[in-house]
């Protein structure tokens, strides 16, 4: 079975789940509540941030054996 780790760009891991979908909306809840104010606050919400940065390649999805 394999599962699925987003990391930061220092390679910390953010979020992981048995899909990507999983480990991106992990990474979303896990983010800092300081950040999600600012995201609410730009009407934006924390998975597309996420996903801003995988676009930007500032982020990583890797998969992994389980």
């Amino acid at each position: 079975m394999q599962r699925y780790k987003l990391l930061d760009e220092t390679g910390k891991v953010l979020g992981t789940g048995p899909t990507e979908e999983a480990a991106i909306a992990a990474a979303a809840a896990n983010m800092a509540a300081g950040s999600k104010q600012h995201c609410a606050a730009t009407s934006l919400t924390s998975q597309a941030v996420i996903e801003n940065f995988l676009a930007n390649e500032d982020y990583e999805l890797v998969a992994m054996a389980s």
